[in-house]
């Protein structure tokens, strides 16, 4: 426990670093620890967002500007494929 917190800090301050980090799986996996640890709120929460911020910033750039809404429609305008149907 006391070793996934010191990640977790980690994880949180990485947004800061002066090299930004490149490999989004620590980050992903981190994330889902960090929620499976602290319960589903627990994405609400400022260092779950800070985890967030750094896959978001690795996915659109590092100051980009993200329109939800139009994301979403951009997104779901793409063929839908459910997961299960996929081989």
């Amino acid at each position: 426990m006391a070793d996934n917190q010191k990640r977790f800090e980690r994880l949180t301050k990485a947004m800061f670093d002066p090299s930004f980090p490149v490999n989004p799986v620590p980050f992903a996996q981190g994330l889902a620890d960090f929620v499976r640890e602290n319960g589903s709120d627990s994405i609400e929460s400022d260092n779950a967002k800070k985890i967030l911020w750094v896959l978001i910033a690795q996915a659109y750039g590092q100051f980009g500007t993200v329109d939800l809404s139009g994301e979403y429609s951009r997104l779901g305008s793409e063929e839908y494929i459910p997961v299960y149907d996929q081989e």
